[in-house]
């Protein structure tokens, strides 16, 4: 029963540093963005509290949306001690631009972003709560045409469930980061384009912080019901964290969408192949499959 996940746990020291290439990494992420805000024409420019302008949002596939959305599992194995089993996931996230800066043809936004995650157990008597983790930060995006360029600085923290850690006698990892992560975006028509890097300030435990990830979407249009629009929807995303060894995870999602003025809801089937994204069993292999429910406002 003890064969799981802390083998590999790295000891923990007191305060993580912060390392002067993460200070770096901040300063060229913010001045890349005022660059390509580029000079302010008084004539043009304008600050706009609260815009109407596209939020930020993660690539369709990925594992776990800034959206509310629901997920019935069928796990594997290997990821937590409860072995391969039905388990429900739970998302509720949302991002909200809170300031634009600069011409409207191309502003300069900055916001706001949290989510939460949680999985449960469907085998256990309690429904058992396993893993709740949590993410939030603030963000600045650049905005032209069919690019957005996205600077995030942002805090993760990772729970292990009070019934899980009755039932297996686990101890919680402590898991704490503050990381920067830049996004770029490039829209095609129905297709986007994503490529993404970020880099730890802090961590606790002290585990190499960098990661890079991939992905594509495809939101079509099958024309309109019900005063909605109709859209299939199709992405991949690929990601790689230096803490797994750079192990390769590869989500997708495939289904359809209900879309009125930006307000999504939609039914589709996910899976995932690699690493866990749940941060308490942070190095385990994890796969599974199932049906996902997502409202997006």
């Amino acid at each position: 029963m003890e064969r799981w996940c802390y083998l590999r746990r790295p000891k923990v020291p007191d305060r993580a540093p912060w390392f002067n290439r993460s200070r770096v990494t901040v300063v060229i992420g913010l001045t890349t963005l005022m660059s390509l805000a580029g000079p302010v024409d008084a004539a043009q420019s304008q600050v706009r509290w609260l815009p109407s302008v596209d939020r930020f949002e993660l690539p369709v596939a990925a594992p776990r949306p800034i959206s509310l959305a629901a997920r019935l599992l069928r796990s594997s194995p290997t990821e937590s001690q409860f072995g391969a089993e039905q388990e429900v996931e739970v998302t509720i996230g949302n991002s909200f631009s809170l300031l634009a800066l600069g011409a409207s043809r191309r502003p300069l936004t900055f916001g706001v972003v949290g989510q939460v995650s949680a999985r449960f157990s469907l085998e256990d008597p309690r429904t058992a709560l396993i893993s709740h983790d949590w993410t939030g930060g603030i963000h600045g995006m650049w905005h032209r045409g069919p690019w957005r360029v996205t600077v995030e600085l942002m805090h993760e923290s990772s729970h292990l469930g009070d019934e899980y850690a009755e039932r297996f006698s686990a101890g919680r990892l402590d898991w704490t980061r503050e990381f920067v992560a830049i996004w770029v975006r490039r829209e095609l028509g129905p297709v986007a384009i994503h490529l993404t890097g970020s880099q730890a300030l802090a961590s606790r435990p002290d585990v190499v912080g960098s990661a890079a990830g991939a992905a594509v979407d495809f939101r079509g249009d099958l024309g309109s019901w019900g005063g909605a629009r109709v859209r299939p929807v199709l992405g991949v995303w690929w990601e790689s964290h230096a803490f797994a060894d750079w192990r390769l995870t590869t989500a997708g999602r495939a289904g359809l969408e209900l879309d009125r003025d930006g307000q999504r809801f939609g039914l589709s089937v996910v899976g995932l192949t690699g690493v866990t994204p749940q941060r308490q069993f942070y190095n385990q292999p994890a796969e599974y499959l199932g049906i996902e429910l997502r409202f997006d406002w």
